[in-house]
C-alpha cells in the first residue's frame, strides 16, 4: 500500500518494496499476482518447474515470448540461470551465487 505525504504544492508518494517467497508451488493465478519484475517472475517459474520451455515460460506469465526471450538471454548473460543439456530436452537452472 502506498504512503502519501502532502506538504503544500507537493505531493510525495513511498512504494513499500514486496518480499515473495519463492519456495511454495506456483500456480497460474497466484503468477499473475505477483506484483514483481519479470526476472523474478521467470526465477519463480523455473524453481517450480526447470523443464519448460521459453515459450511455455511466457505462455504462463501471460508474456509476449519476446519479452521472456529477451529477459531470460539477460539473466543467462549474468550468470543467473543455465540451460543444461538440449533446448529441446534441457531443464534450466537457477545459479547459486552466494560463495
Amino acid at each position: 500500500m502506498p504512503e502519501y505525504m502532502v506538504k503544500k504544492e507537493d505531493i510525495m508518494v513511498t512504494f513499500k518494496s514486496l518480499i515473495i517467497d519463492i519456495t511454495q508451488g506456483t500456480t497460474q493465478t497466484d503468477i499473475r499476482a505477483i506484483g514483481n519484475s519479470i526476472p523474478m517472475r521467470i526465477l519463480k517459474v523455473i524453481g517450480d518447474n526447470p523443464a519448460l520451455s521459453q515459450s511455455q515460460i511466457a505462455e504462463m506469465l501471460g508474456e509476449k515470448h519476446d519479452t521472456i526471450k529477451y529477459h531470460m538471454r539477460k539473466m543467462r548473460l549474468s550468470g543467473f540461470i543455465v540451460r543444461e543439456e538440449t533446448s529441446q530436452n534441457g531443464k534450466w537452472t537457477i545459479v547459486d551465487n552466494k560463495n
